[in-house]
């Protein structure tokens, strides 16, 4: 399920981010998109052009399948989770993507960051599957490789199961950044 999820994901990101070629092997951590939620959640009654730490991207109403029940669940399910899965080749079928250790990513004199020097990466953390199973959390963020990049784009994104198949249902970004 884990990998299904991953695919749809990069599926639909690399439409919009076609310059993305390497993907960081170890995952980024588990909770950080149910976090990311949690803030739009707790943030949804402040009025548009308030001070709001995440939001939707989408235009309102917004739709919270996810309650605050779920997310103390989801929170006590995942605390302990702090191993970093490594992602396989096989994660990522019939996508042309490098994967790279973190190590070689941040090392600007590695073979991997001259090859691919200016070109996007992506770190993904493990997928959050509600207790429904209906429903996905997932987070990534970019980075650029052989430089530093001032502003990498970091998104959670709500997936949900849709006749066998993970839809895009919401992005949530943190508004007060500019990338």
């Amino acid at each position: 399920m884990e990998k299904n999820v991953v695919n749809e994901l990069l599926k639909n990101q690399l439409i919009k981010l076609p310059y993305i070629k390497v993907v960081m092997k170890e995952s980024l951590q588990t909770l950080v998109s149910l976090e990311y939620y949690e803030k739009a959640y707790q943030d949804k009654n402040i009025r548009l052009g308030d001070m709001i730490r995440i939001r939707p991207e989408s235009n309102p109403p917004f739709t919270w399948p996810i309650d605050s029940l779920e997310i103390t669940k989801l929170k006590e399910k995942h605390k302990k989770d702090t191993i970093s899965q490594l992602w396989r080749k096989n994660n990522f079928q019939g996508l042309k993507l490098k994967l790279a250790n973190a190590r070689a990513i941040k090392n600007f004199k590695s073979h991997l960051s001259k090859r691919y020097f200016g070109d996007e990466g992506i770190a993904i953390s493990k997928p959050i599957i509600t207790s429904d199973k209906e429903f996905v959390l997932i987070f990534f963020k970019t980075f650029t490789l052989g430089k530093y990049s001032n502003h990498p784009m970091q998104k959670a994104i709500l997936m949900q199961n849709k006749e066998g198949s993970w839809r895009i249902k919401e992005i949530y970004d943190d508004p007060n950044i500019i990338y």
